[in-house]
């Protein structure tokens, strides 16, 4: 369990619950790291924290060439901590944003390719999951 952070980087997305920030672990040889930090005080009901519960456990059982690794979750305080591997070229969200503040762009046919050739194994395991 990563519970040492050597280094806090920079905030790297953010969403109405959470903060994402890049970090490096020494429990982990200072590799790069992405950590959501959630504020389990915002979630509001019991059905948003069993959403968060049942999404930890998805990741946490993915492990796969294609899929972001998952190295750990610890509740601190009154936040969930879930650490993961660093993906330094970002997410679907990243390619889908205009540069000039616009509405989403639709993804570019070899983004879409390459994210249905890589993600087509998820789907047995989301239904084995799910």
């Amino acid at each position: 369990v990563v519970r040492e952070v050597a280094e806090m980087g920079a905030e790297v997305g953010a969403s109405k619950h959470a903060v994402v920030r890049e970090a490096r672990c020494s429990e982990l040889k200072n590799q790069p790291v992405c950590i959501k930090i959630i504020n389990l005080e915002s979630l509001g009901d019991e059905k948003e924290v069993e959403r968060l519960h049942a999404q930890t456990k998805l990741l946490s059982n993915m492990a796969h060439e294609n899929v972001i690794k998952y190295h750990c979750s610890f509740v601190c305080k009154h936040e969930l901590w879930i650490v993961m591997e660093y993906a330094a070229c970002g997410s679907c969200e990243l390619l889908m944003r205009d540069p000039r503040g616009g509405p989403p762009r639709p993804l570019r046919e070899q983004h879409i390719a390459t994210v249905l050739a890589g993600g087509h194994f998820l789907l047995p395991l989301l239904g084995y999951y799910g």
